[in-house]
């Protein structure tokens, strides 16, 4: 057989094996009406056929080239061959991975999917456990093996091979390409069309299929007379975006008092677990100290959530102090004042990446973390590792102590002992786990999780209490995000803007202070600049940050969030998400605050039009901006 009609029918067999795969995306978009119906059926059609041009093109001109090299013919079919099988094996684990990863998060594999396989400690921040990963490794065996035999199928059985000569008839193949080419176009011609119009229901159809490239005709049909709506929509553009910050150099008062620091972060930490059953200790500290009920992080994952509480900046800025790596202005602070700074964490520095953010100027061996499993290990280890630092201490220099723990970060690991739900999750496998009928168990098994971490923060807290520094330290337990168990659809985080995803708990104790229930709207942003205020720092708060005093009487009318790649103003009426390219705008979303649906969104921008505008300004307050040549 020659090689182009085995590869032809190979790839026709994976054509149809993605149909298959890919049919869940078809069943997700919302198509209702007759022409957003079409739309989705042409790209379900057709984006099999893009998906495997990456793989076909490829091999077929590998080849032409390699049979100009007059190479040994066995020798190149086993070439092209394993790189065909390889190549569509890898396709369908993309698709099903993707398929996985947008039910739960209702994202599709993304540049942070991507920023978490290749930075060193990604994988690991998941919290998976042996039994996913052999799970993971079976379905990649899997799809080679469905893949090498389709392709040993294809060659050595006759009536395969029969088969595939009577349908690649000139009729047929052209009927069909033309077919796939009116699909193709129609699709093309139908998001340009919504996206100046900005007919919603196509746009958001689009996003569910992965991989969806999106097709833009603007100008041309404008001239064709079609009108845009863009009008109803707010929209940001950001150029190339140089640092300036702070704004002004900040100035300290004299004869200050350095207060210690100490600063207790639990991961995915729910508002709702801090009450007396689920976390006793932590409740009882919080009723002696400043209390925070509806305090939201800077966003919906690790990243944007610890970013912000000590750059007290909106989560948009990440990029360019990333790239910049540039530290915060109370880390710097901190050091020139000549601070002990010791870091615990449970996780990674590396990832998200702190080493070159926050911490940058910490030295790595005051990075300290744990290679124990699970994480509540890690938690208690590190802990060891906070008292024995208090222990040995020189009281007469101040200290910061930063602690991550780990307890609660999926797969919600816990001892025994501190199983206070039950029935829970004995073993969650991220592939084999069933989130609908698991979710009650997964829940209880976060909840022992929560409680575990209770312990270890009480650790310290008796341990400060005891030896007497509570009279010189301020002290902020708090989470980096919540975690959603599918109260709106989702679980996790970072898959939306969900009060459960963004809200956590806020504790401060500050020596002096009386105990008090802070009702009104607070976030992440506003920790640095109270911080710095308690430290004497004379400059404004805007030199520095967006966060207000929490100690002060202005108070926060809204909050900014953030993700990778949308911010989200919310108040005590709306909350709106606005994608932070400007070409995406119609993913712009606004619902009430707790995320029920709006019947009309014209209210929202005729109040908040000047806020909106400020926020503008703010997500470039600190940057100095340079249009790309």
């Amino acid at each position: 057989m020659q090689f182009f009609p085995i590869l032809r029918n190979y790839f026709l067999i994976n054509y149809f094996l993605l149909l298959l795969q890919t049919f869940i995306f078809f069943k997700m978009a919302e198509s209702t009406e007759v022409i957003t119906a079409l739309f989705c059926l042409a790209v379900y059609i057709t984006y099999p056929v893009f998906y495997l041009a990456f793989i076909f093109i490829p091999v077929l001109l590998l080849s032409l080239l390699l049979g100009k090299a007059r190479k040994s013919s066995s020798i190149v079919r086993g070439i092209l061959y394993s790189i065909a099988i390889a190549g569509c094996a890898f396709l369908q684990i993309l698709l099903i991975t993707d398929i996985y990863i947008f039910k739960i998060f209702g994202f599709h594999f993304n540049g942070f999917i991507l920023n978490m396989v290749l930075t060193k400690g990604g994988i690991g921040a998941l919290g998976s456990e042996d039994s996913t990963y052999m799970s993971v490794g079976l379905i990649v065996f899997g799809f080679l093996s469905l893949q090498t035999l389709s392709l040993l199928g294809i060659l050595y059985i006759k009536k395969i091979e029969l088969f595939f000569q009577n349908i690649f008839c000139k009729k047929a193949v052209i009927a069909t390409l033309a077919f796939l080419l009116i699909c193709s176009v129609f699709e093309r011609v139908s998001y340009a069309v919504s996206s100046v119009q900005g007919y919603m229901p196509i746009l958001e159809a689009s996003n569910v299929f992965p991989f969806y490239v999106p097709f833009h005709m603007s100008k041309v049909l404008k001239k064709l007379g079609l009108k845009s709506q863009d009008g109803r929509f707010f929209k940001i553009k950001i150029g190339d975006l140089n640092l300036n910050y702070p704004l002004k150099p900040i100035e300290r008062k004299e004869n200050q008092k350095n207060y210690n620091i100490v600063w207790l972060i639990g991961e995915s930490l729910r508002p709702d677990v801090l009450e007396p059953e689920i976390m006793p200790e932590t409740w009882k500290f919080a009723q002696k100290s400043i209390l925070f009920q509806n305090h939201y992080s800077g966003g919906n994952y690790t990243r944007t959530g610890v970013f912000t509480m000590f750059y007290g900046l909106h989560g948009t800025y990440w990029f360019p102090f990333f790239y910049s790596q540039r530290s915060p202005v109370l880390l710097d602070f901190l050091q020139k004042e000549g601070y002990h700074i010791e870091l615990f964490s449970s996780q990674s520095f590396t990832y998200p990446e702190f080493d070159k953010t926050i911490f940058v100027n910490v030295p790595p061996e005051k990075m300290r973390g744990s290679n124990l499993s699970p994480g509540w290990k890690r938690d208690r280890e590190n802990v060891d590792w906070i008292l024995n630092f208090l222990s040995s201490h020189n009281r007469e220099k101040p200290f910061m102590l930063f602690m991550f723990y780990d307890s609660t970060h999926s797969s919600y690991s816990f001892p025994p002992e501190c199983a206070i739900r039950k029935p829970y999750l004995l073993d969650f496998n991220y592939v084999t786990t069933d989130l609908k009928k698991d979710m009650d168990l997964l829940k209880n098994s976060y909840i022992n999780a929560v409680h575990h971490l209770d312990t270890q923060v009480a650790r310290v807290l008796d341990y400060l209490e005891k030896n007497r520094y509570m009279d010189d330290t301020i002290v902020i337990i708090t989470g980096d995000h919540g975690q959603e168990f599918m109260e709106k659809g989702r679980w996790g985080h970072h898959s939306s803007f969900s009060e459960e995803q963004t809200k956590t708990p806020m504790v401060l104790w500050i020596p002096g202070q009386k105990p008090q229930t802070v009702k009104n709207i607070t976030c992440h942003q506003d920790i640095a600049p109270t911080l710095l205020k308690l430290l004497g720092v004379k400059n404004p708060d805007q030199d520095y940050s967006l966060g207000i005093d929490l100690l002060g009487e202005k108070k926060n009318d809204f909050v900014v969030l953030s993700d990778w790649t949308k911010w989200c103003y919310v108040d005590h009426e709306y909350k709106a998400t606005f994608p932070l390219d400007s070409k995406e705008f119609w993913q712009q979303k606004v619902t009430t605050f707790d995320d029920q649906k709006l019947s009309s969104t014209k209210e929202f921008y005729e109040k908040n039009q000047s806020r909106l505008v400020q926020i503008m300004k703010d997500l470039t307050k600190f940057t100095t901006f340079s249009k790309k040549k």
